[in-house]
């Protein structure tokens, strides 16, 4: 936000923000606080629980601590995403902005005996992700949509909002016209086959 207060006003901007909660680890005060209510939370926070290791036969305290922290990660995210909101709302930026919120991969919480995301799996809990999109103006569309789409349909989607036309080489379609096949793939990291 002190980024975009320097510009001139009414200056066009791109901002691309990575936030890395939710991940697994312990969220900051005040968000860990579902995390402290599982009883021996401490002794939890120490545990080493994200390895490469196969499978991780949690506990139920374990499993408890492990979503708790998650559900932390995601309200400290979620609060980070308001603030951002409100200050485009501030600097009469929020209107005219496309704001698009997805993630690269989920987490797996002990489904399938497994945590995090390590690249050497493909259950539903890593694959389908959200994706909450704003389009700019006052009469842009609204609802929820089902079908599935991709991360390569987000640069044909911004490009057709900008009017800017969407070179040939680029995958993915426009969010609003998706009729491609959605596809999941993964290369076998050495790494992880090593473990």
């Amino acid at each position: 936000l002190a980024w975009l207060d320097g510009l001139p006003r009414g200056r066009p901007a791109f901002i691309f923000l990575n936030y890395l909660e939710p991940h697994h680890w312990l969220a900051s005060p005040p968000f860990d606080r579902w995390a402290r209510e599982v009883p021996g939370w401490r002794d939890l926070s120490r545990k080493g629980f994200f390895t490469h290791s196969m499978p991780v036969h949690l506990s139920e305290p374990e499993r408890a601590f492990i979503t708790a922290s998650y559900d932390g990660q995601i309200a400290a995210m979620d609060a980070s995403l308001g603030e951002l909101i409100e200050g485009l709302k501030r600097r009469l930026r929020y209107d005219n902005a496309i704001i698009i919120v997805t993630a690269d991969h989920g987490e797996l919480l002990g489904e399938h005996d497994l945590i995090g995301h390590g690249g050497r799996m493909m259950y539903d809990g890593l694959l389908h992700i959200p994706m909450v999109v704003k389009l700019p103006g006052a009469n842009r569309p609204r609802g929820e949509v089902k079908e599935p789409v991709q991360l390569v349909d987000i640069v044909p989607t911004v490009l057709d909002v900008l009017k800017v036309a969407v070179p040939p080489d680029v995958q993915g379609q426009i969010l609003r016209q998706v009729t491609h096949p959605i596809l999941a793939e993964e290369d076998i990291n050495p790494e992880f086959v090593s473990h």
